[in-house]
């Protein structure tokens, strides 16, 4: 009788087995892609400014003293008589960010309002260099901007948030390794991103199973864009946690069919 249940729980044991199986084909991420096979890289998409974007901007050259007036938030400049320059109370640029208003523009030291809207960070640079040539503020100058915001949100499945990127270049399987887990319950074959741009909103799927997200719009993300993770069929349905309620029972119920055997096995020798 214990013989003919153990059979019956292996049964069951091998058929959850192909059952979960199943589960976790549908989790697989790439599933299309093949080992040693050579793919294109498609370049990296170039990121816009927006308004509302903040960044940071700062100006150098080989006198650094005439690239102070660039490089302060507030506070005094003197100089003396021998031409050497000097500031009080002023702020460099790491403690101070420029917003792009909703004209499009920041309004920066000397130069006044610059238009940057649409610009990428390489653009604002090479303009803002571009100008102070122009003005003959400074004739050898070096402009380095960073974004300060670049932010993205997530929603669904993998839980709620708002992320800061410290880099401008981030990637959805980036993002998704960042997030930390995505639960079995997640459709990672259609993945929702919505982008703003232009004035308008506009959203896009993501197939975590195919090569093919490395060709989407939005596999490489930008600022404010928003992750939504859907729930699958096996979240609305309940299968996943059907399959592993039943899975626990019917191994807790091999591994006491199995003990009894042991012991059954050790009396027998023992006597």
């Amino acid at each position: 009788m214990i013989k003919r249940l153990f059979n019956w729980a292996l049964i069951g044991a091998v058929m959850l087995l192909t059952a979960s199986c199943a589960v976790q084909k549908h989790l697989t991420y790439l599933q299309d892609m093949e080992y040693g096979v050579p793919y294109e890289v498609l370049p990296m998409q170039e990121i816009h400014l927006q308004p509302g974007d903040q960044l940071s901007i700062k100006v150098s050259c080989k006198q650094p003293e005439l690239a102070i007036p660039f490089n302060i938030m507030s506070g005094s400049i003197s100089t003396d008589g021998a031409g050497s320059t000097t500031a009080s109370s002023f702020a460099r640029d790491n403690d101070f960010r420029y917003t792009v208003d909703q004209d499009g523009c920041i309004n920066f030291p000397l130069l006044g309002p610059l238009m940057i809207q649409g610009m990428t960070i390489e653009e604002v640079e090479d303009f803002v260099e571009r100008r102070i040539k122009e003005e003959s503020y400074i004739s050898d100058p070096i402009v380095t901007a960073n974004f300060k915001n670049f932010q993205i949100t997530v929603l669904g499945m993998a839980g709620s948030g708002n992320y800061t990127i410290e880099k401008d270049r981030l990637n959805i399987l980036e993002a998704i390794a960042m997030i930390g887990t995505i639960p079995n319950t997640a459709l990672i074959d259609d993945i929702m991103v919505i982008r703003n741009q232009d004035g308008f909103r506009t959203a896009y799927s993501v197939n975590l199973k195919t090569k093919d997200l490395f060709e989407s719009p939005v596999y490489y993300l930008q600022q404010n864009d928003i992750i939504y993770i859907k729930p699958n069929k096996y979240a609305s349905d309940g299968r996943i946690e059907r399959v592993s309620r039943v899975s626990n029972n019917v191994f807790s119920f091999l591994n006491l069919i199995s003990n009894i055997f042991i012991w059954r096995y050790l009396f027998r020798n023992s006597r």
